[in-house]
């Protein structure tokens, strides 16, 4: 069976699921696309309701499942499970957890998680496992959530990159001013890539790193480690916006918000939201453990009003900095933590 062939018999499969009239699919490739999307993550789908009918629902998706590449970059698939939503937005389900998932290990402590065609989980463990969060934008353009904690780990997530994707332009964003947020920084630097981070987190950066990377040496156990952050670099972002303002940025027919909700975990905390996929990457001020975490640097008082001013974005699925849930019940999760921690 060709490849159009087959995506039109996948377009028959899910015709029930997805109440579209079936001549308006057939020859629409970039709503193929979002229907292959849809078939690769229906194991883990639970029902979707969707309230939409005829050309108004393909209109809606193509809007943001552009299939336009830069120039020498193959196009990719739409995002995952790009479905009609209330409001006509579009939104992508990515599995709960990321527990179980197939691994890429490009070291001892470093693995790669596929959430979906276009997203993947970076987990560097040096010592404790942080996220970081690559996404695919519908123009071909690679969008990075924090590097990793240190340069050499971030070097081996480049050189995966490149030989996944080719060439491609990447732009890496910083969510705060910790080493597990901008430890891997010096090594897309060196590369020309350019990383955002608030004024805030460039200031901090500059001025708190040494007492945040003396606390860091005191909690590890491990010699070796603690002997590396001795010597980390701690490097600011290069493209800095008013941590006031937020950020937007647009790649082809999506965009980008990176929002500061308030202080919490640290005084520059930001998120990054990916409305075409209703995926937020909320950093270290969502909690996904049994303990809030690193308080050094928090605001206890108002971390609270920071989880509840996330609730805007009305996300599917939300990465934490630290742990492998996924779902948005971290945000109520993040709140339970908060209410029985110490003041």
């Amino acid at each position: 069976m060709s490849p159009r062939a087959g995506a039109l018999e996948a377009q028959r499969c899910v015709t029930a699921r997805v109440p579209v009239t079936l001549h308006e699919v057939c020859y629409t490739p970039r709503m193929t696309r979002a229907v292959l999307a849809i078939l690769w993550l229906l194991p883990s789908l639970a029902l979707v309701s969707v309230a939409c009918g005829g050309s108004e629902h393909v209109t809606e998706v193509a809007s943001v499942s552009s299939t336009t590449s830069a120039p020498g970059v193959a196009s990719r698939s739409a995002p995952a499970a790009v479905v009609q939503v209330k409001g006509g937005e579009a939104a992508g389900a990515l599995p709960a957890s990321a527990e179980g998932l197939p691994e890429t290990k490009l070291s001892e402590d470093l693995v790669i998680r596929q959430l979906a065609p276009d997203v993947h989980l970076i987990t560097h463990t040096f010592p404790w496992p942080a996220n970081a969060l690559l996404v695919e934008m519908a123009n071909g353009d690679l969008v990075l959530c924090d590097p990793t904690y240190t340069v050499d780990a971030m070097r081996l997530v480049l050189a995966w990159m490149d030989e996944r994707y080719g060439k491609r332009r990447i732009v890496a964003l910083n969510t705060h001013f910790h080493i597990d947020r901008v430890g891997g920084n010096a090594a897309l630097l060196e590369r020309g890539i350019p990383v955002y981070g608030s004024d805030l987190t460039a200031r901090l950066v500059t001025t708190r790193s040494e007492a945040h990377r003396a606390w860091v040496r005191a909690s590890v156990d491990d010699g070796a480690i603690a002997a590396v952050f001795e010597t980390q670099p701690m490097v600011p972002p290069d493209r800095v916006f008013p941590i006031a303002e937020g950020l937007s940025l647009t790649f082809g027919e999506e965009k980008v918000v990176v929002h500061h909700p308030g202080p919490g975990h640290a005084p520059d905390n930001v998120v990054v939201f990916f409305p075409a996929h209703r995926l937020l990457f909320g950093g270290c001020l969502v909690a996904a453990g049994e303990r809030i975490g690193n308080t050094t640097d928090g605001d206890l008082a108002r971390w609270g009003d920071a989880i509840r001013d996330l609730q805007r974005f009305k996300a599917f699925s939300i990465v934490p900095g630290h742990g492998s849930r996924l779902d948005p019940g971290l945000l109520d999760h993040t709140l339970a933590l908060l209410a029985s921690a110490s003041p």
